[in-house]
């Protein structure tokens, strides 16, 4: 059994955009999923949000991030690609499975 701990995030802001964010951490590893409502997408939210998750679990010692993700869910398949972070994704039974390593690259 893993010992995983929950966050949940969960905002309406003061102009009614509702953001959403879901972590489940095991370990040095978390699975996560983030929703921007469809009025504010395509305005570089969740790019500000996922830079924000980086950011947060690298300090805490989470090293890699898992996502499920549906394949016509363009714009988060097109986030997490222009990371530049090593990735890997694989296509089964309906979802693309992400796995992100989070270690910070030696340049």
């Amino acid at each position: 059994m893993i010992d995983a701990k929950t966050y949940n995030i969960s905002e309406t802001l003061r102009n009614g955009m509702h953001v959403s964010v879901r972590a489940i951490r095991a370990d040095d590893k978390a699975e996560f999923a983030m929703i921007v409502e469809e009025d504010y997408q395509g305005l570089g939210l969740g790019k500000l949000i996922f830079k924000h998750l980086i950011t947060i679990a690298r300090a805490t010692g989470i090293n890699k991030f898992e996502a499920e993700v549906l394949p016509a869910n363009n714009r988060m398949l097109n986030l997490l690609r222009k990371t530049g972070l090593p990735m890997t994704m694989v296509t089964r039974d309906e979802s693309v499975y992400v796995s992100i390593d989070l270690k910070p690259v030696d340049r």
